[in-house]
């Protein structure tokens, strides 16, 4: 059985369609803004493979993880 983290529900809820803002992220972690903040900076830098972008929807800004192109290296 897996154990399901508060940072794999994030990645989770940013990996659909809909994205998420901070406040939803907040109320699905119990988290505060800073640390939802910390942990989207840490996708960003540990998380190989994945982009985070995001886009202003009416009051709210709205977070997306998205799969980049991995780039292959030459020998």
């Amino acid at each position: 059985m897996s154990k399901t983290t508060k940072q794999s529900q994030i990645i989770e809820t940013l990996s659909t369609k809909e994205g998420a803002s901070i406040d939803e992220m907040m109320k699905l972690t119990g988290w505060q803004k800073h640390t939802v903040r910390g942990v989207l900076s840490r996708v960003i830098k540990k998380l190989e493979g994945f982009e985070l972008s995001s886009e202003k929807q009416d009051a709210d800004r709205r977070y997306y993880l998205k799969p980049t192109e991995k780039k292959e290296t030459q020998a």
